[in-house]
């Protein structure tokens, strides 16, 4: 049964603002709630439900239609029961309504609205391109290609510029890669707030030197002859390092014989505190000026950009939607959405931005002033403790401001409306949870709450643990770590080391263990354990190849930068060096990379420095090539020298695609044997990028390379399923959502900083964050007030990061230091007190991973990676064929889902507004037009294109996904149509009436229809079959 105040939170009758910690089913609200607007009559297409993410959207939808599909097969007295726990009376009306509920929602036309804001905004903002001003159809530039674009434009920009010391000056300071990192990242400033931080910053006390003038002339001669001369010097004289007064500026004995004399130095010490001042403001309004100005043309170019290529980015469909609905004269809401909104309901609001909110009190209003019945219903859940997300422009400030907003609003229209608090946790252990309340108690100010927190667990049996494990840890298993010259003890990378190998010892004493874990009510399995790490960066790089060396299974990060991934450099380092055989820096890194050696370990030191100590004025090249004549054919060296020629070879007669995945041919078994099975996946989507650009632009390799370290290329891997018995690994932003039985902090001893914080919002206006000895006073409060925000977003940060684990909780830090005000130092203060245990590594662990011969690891690649290429004829690779019939295929879904839709006299022009989306819409000829536009108007295809059906249909039969191109019901018969390209034949035919045989199965298991239909239609050929 659900927690009293979760059944409120869930009533459709009840308008709600709800506040939801950690684990207290929040998701499992909304899809009940979702589930009883449908239930009281609410009508689908007038429901919208908005998200943080598109995960956060494809789960929920997934669990509604779980459960609407589950509704159909239940008994009436299950059925009954069903009702009880949903807070539902159960009526015969309501029992029938529920059985129907999973097909309506299959046949709405566009789906149930379960979407993020932008993907709302996206809609209208193309249904109402022509009123915006906007040319369709309208690009949606994902990261990828808004950062490409954005570096085009600081490139035009910055080349064409005047030279500009102001400009010159930041750079020196700061270097140009974190410069141009600047920009992009007040890049999303527009362009009034870019004009307003150009404006100079004045001084409320301005120095005057006819003042500091008259009171150098005042003080007793012998006491001005020794003041210097200079001006800087005579600063100096009078003030620290710091810009503050000296407290002796004279000696006292000197001093007493004149009276009044300290006095007149103390105000002369003052003004100069003034004119110090005023140097750093001067200094700071010439960088403002100078950096916001560039960032301004940067916008307008990068604006221009877009406009001429019809694009838009995530902000742009904000401004534009929000431009629409507040634009005057323009209809109703109603109008302007083509359907009238009776529920709103918004997951995850403390991560919204003033900018969405804004959009979302349009909404809301207008819901409510448009609802004559008293129908409308609004359900709003966040956390405070989880807004992690002020990078991203979102207020935590505002989601506590909002409550008194929406409750006179409901108040004033006479609707019920309550804000609640969700407090009963389902996730965490009793230890975990007391821990939390603990540490946040003992911190309020970390968390803009003014009340004590407070966890209710519901697993109140399941005690669980919390372990902060020493820092001056020496030993491992028994043994000192490996032993390391005094200059590299201290260092990072020996940190990193260290860390790594006690977490991994930590992992395999828990996989080592034969008790149960209490969520699983089985023994720890690597599946069960998540690793939570601040940022990516080269401790997980360590992180990854110690648990390869221990054989620990892991799946790698969620997220990470592509050329910033070692084997990515490795391949631009070979790319880079075939350009140009006189690099010998890309060279000695060849050398150093899995490129070299039987299993990828590459060079050894000692042959290294014999290299090194015998080359004279001769290119490494040329050295390497001499030195590997001295060895026999299969020395590391020899066969080293063999690939590099190869290599040259290559790039001779080959495309980069060609070239790349011939030297991945022959060296693909290091790379396992050093990254593990990611490094077939980091492999792919460099090839992918290669391929990409191949298609888009004719490119050289040194194109390539210097493309490729230009653009910031981020990979998103989905690590959250549960699948495969992997160890994940992920950043706290990443894993916000997700829970594990064991949670890891790997890097929790780090001191909370500004360093990464660019930029400060000072009086309405951004400004660059000068260096301590370089901030005026008056931003110096500032700073701290942004400090003290900072710092409170790092402890809701570590809120997060607690409340992801279920059963137990181990936490570990670098150094054998405590960093004073580190997470590290917050758990410490609990475990001095005995809230929490100390961890201390085991002794001795048994192997629990048997030594596999990586020699014969599985390399999970595509075979066009060998397939040989004839070296007089370039012939296209299987791959590029293989890649267009998929694009083809593609281009082919699109215009059969769309074109049944348009009016026929209408589905020619539609037909070539869709291909003019596609980048090869050469691939779709007039032919195929015709055949297309010929097939929806055939009778023999009626019931697919005149009968109401559902697109890309996802079905779930024995634990695995199947996706139907067409599938309609009618008259309690199914019909499945599929599409395929390619060449039909017999053996094709085979394959493919088994696959139909399995959808077929799948829709019988679904709800037993009368009889299935089943059908493929060739696109090459243009043929139907019937099975």
């Amino acid at each position: 049964m659900l927690y009293s105040q979760q059944h409120i939170a869930s009533d459709p009758k009840i308008s709600a603002y709800v506040s939801a910690s950690a684990g207290t089913g929040k998701t499992k609200i909304l899809v009940d709630r979702l589930i009883r607007l449908l239930l009281n009559g609410t009508p689908p297409e007038s429901i919208l439900c908005l998200t943080f993410t598109k995960a956060a959207a494809n789960e929920m939808l997934d669990r509604l239609l779980k459960a609407l599909e589950s509704i159909i097969h239940l008994e009436k007295d299950a059925l009954i029961c069903f009702f009880k726990e949903l807070g539902e009376e159960h009526t015969v009306e309501k029992e029938h309504l529920a059985k129907t509920l999973f097909f309506t929602i299959l046949d709405l036309e566009g789906g149930l609205k379960i979407q993020t804001l932008h993907a709302f905004c996206q809609r209208i903002v193309e249904a109402y391109a022509w009123e915006l001003e906007r040319t369709p159809p309208m690009n949606i530039l994902d990261e990828i290609d808004q950062r490409e674009i954005i570096q085009k434009s600081i490139n035009t920009v910055t080349s064409s510029a005047p030279e500009n010391q102001g400009l010159i000056q930041l750079i020196n300071i700061m270097g140009y890669s974190h410069f141009i990192t600047l920009i992009n990242s007040n890049i999303g400033l527009s362009l009034t707030e870019l004009q307003k931080s150009c404006i100079p910053f004045a001084l409320n006390n301005p120095f005057s030197m006819q003042e500091l003038s008259s009171l150098i002339k005042s003080l007793p001669q012998n006491i001005q002859d020794l003041l210097p001369i200079s001006a800087k010097n005579l600063m100096n004289f009078f003030l620290t390092k710091t810009g503050t007064p000296r407290k002796t500026i004279i000696k006292k004995s000197i001093l007493k014989e004149y009276l009044g004399a300290s006095e007149i130095l103390s105000e002369i010490a003052d003004l100069f505190v003034i004119a110090n001042d005023m140097i750093k403001v001067d200094r700071l309004n010439t960088l403002n000026k100078a950096f916001f100005s560039l960032t301004h043309a940067v916008k307008e170019h990068y604006q221009d950009a877009k406009k001429k290529t019809s694009s838009l980015d995530f902000n742009d469909l904000i401004d534009l939607t929000s431009q629409l609905l507040n634009k005057e004269g323009s209809g109703s809401l109603e109008s302007k959405l083509g359907y009238s909104l009776k529920a709103i309901l918004v997951d995850e609001a403390q991560d919204t931005s003033p900018q969405q909110w804004d959009i979302l009190d349009t909404l809301i209003q207008s819901m409510v002033l448009a609802d004559s019945t008293g129908s409308s219903s609004l359900f709003i859940v966040g956390d405070l403790k989880q807004a992690i997300y002020s990078f991203q422009g979102s207020k935590p400030e505002i989601f506590l401001s909002k409550p008194e907003h929406f409750k006179h609003l409901f108040k004033e229209f006479r609707k019920p409306f309550k804000v609640l608090k969700l407090e009963k946790s389902y996730r965490s252990s009793v230890k975990i949870l007391n821990t939390v309340d603990k540490i946040f108690n003992t911190n309020p100010n970390g968390l803009f709450i003014t009340e004590e927190l407070t966890h209710i667990p519901n697993r109140q049996f399941v005690p669980g643990k919390v372990a902060l494990a020493k820092l001056d840890d020496k030993k491992i298993n028994g043994t000192e770590y490996e032993w390391k010259l005094p200059h590299l003890r201290d260092s990072e990378a020996s940190k990193n080391e260290a860390l790594a190998q006690k977490i991994a010892a930590c992992i395999l004493s828990i996989l080592d263990r034969t008790d149960s874990l209490a969520s699983t009510n089985a023994p720890p399995q690597p599946q069960d354990i998540m690793i939570l790490v601040r940022n990516r960066g080269s401790f997980v790089e360590k992180l990854n190849h110690v648990f390869l060396s221990k054989n620990i299974p892991i799946s790698g990060l969620d997220r990470f930068k592509l050329t910033e991934h070692l084997m990515a450099q490795d391949f631009l380092c070979l790319g880079a060096w075939a350009c140009s055989k006189t690099d010998d820096y890309s060279l000695t890194c060849l050398l150093k990379s899995p490129f070299y050696g039987t299993h990828g370990e590459g060079i050894d030191e000692i042959l290294l420095h014999e290299i090194c100590t015998t080359k004279n004025k001769e290119t490494l090249w040329k050295h390497i090539q001499n030195i590997s004549k001295t060895y026999c054919d299969t020395h590391p060296l020899a066969v080293f020298v063999k690939l590099l020629n190869l290599a040259l070879k290559q790039l001779d007669y080959r495309l980069i695609t060609e070239f790349f995945s011939t030297i991945w041919q022959k060296t693909s078994i290091g790379f396992l044997q050093q990254f593990g099975p990611e490094a077939s996946d980091i492999f792919e989507e460099f090839y992918s990028q290669a391929y990409s650009l191949e298609q888009s632009k004719s490119m050289t390799m040194q194109a390539f390379v210097w493309h490729m370290h230009g653009i910031d290329l981020y990979i998103k891997k989905d690590v959250t399923s549960k699948t495969y018995p992997e160890i994940r690994i992920m950043t706290i932003h990443g894993s916000k959502g997700l829970q594990s039985p064991i949670v890891i902090m790997a890097d929790a001893n780090i001191r909370t900083t500004l360093a990464k914080e660019n930029t400060l919002f000072y009086k309405n206006r951004h400004t660059l964050k000068p260096a301590e000895s370089q901030c005026p006073s008056f931003l110096k409060d500032n700073k701290g007030q942004t400090l003290d925000a900072f710092v409170q977003e790092e402890r809701r940060l570590l809120y997060v990061a607690m409340t992801r684990a279920e059963d137990e909780l181990y936490i570990f830090g670098k150094g054998d230091k405590i960093i004073e005000e580190s997470w590290y130092d917050i758990l410490n203060i609990e475990k001095e007190a005995g809230n929490i245990d100390e961890y201390t590594l085991p002794v001795h662990v048994k192997k629990v991973f048997s030594q596999s011969n990586n020699k014969n690891l599985k390399i999970s690649v595509p075979p066009y990676f060998y397939t040989d290429v004839n070296k007089k004829t370039l012939v296209q690779p299987d791959y590029v064929a293989n890649k267009q019939a998929a694009e083809r295929g593609i281009i082919i879904h699109k215009l059969f889902e769309v074109l049944p839709t348009i009016p026929p006299e209408k589905q020619l022009q539609v037909t070539n507004q869709i291909l003019g989306t596609f980048q090869n819409s050469a691939l779709i000829t007039v032919f195929d037009t015709q055949n297309i536009i010929d097939i929806i108007h055939n009778s023999e295809y009626e019931i697919f294109f005149k009968t109401k059906g559902v697109n890309e249909l996802s079905l779930t039969y024995e634990g695995n996904l199947y996706r139907l191109d067409r599938f309609v019901e009618k008259d309690g018969n199914a019909y499945i149509l599929d599409f395929k390209t390619g060449t039909r034949s017999l053996q094709k035919l085979n394959t493919y009436k088994k696959q139909i045989q399995i959808y077929s199965a799948a829709i019988d298991n679904l709800y037993s229809p009368k009889k299935v239909y089943k059908y493929v239609l060739w696109t090459d050929e243009w043929q139907l079959d019937i099975f």
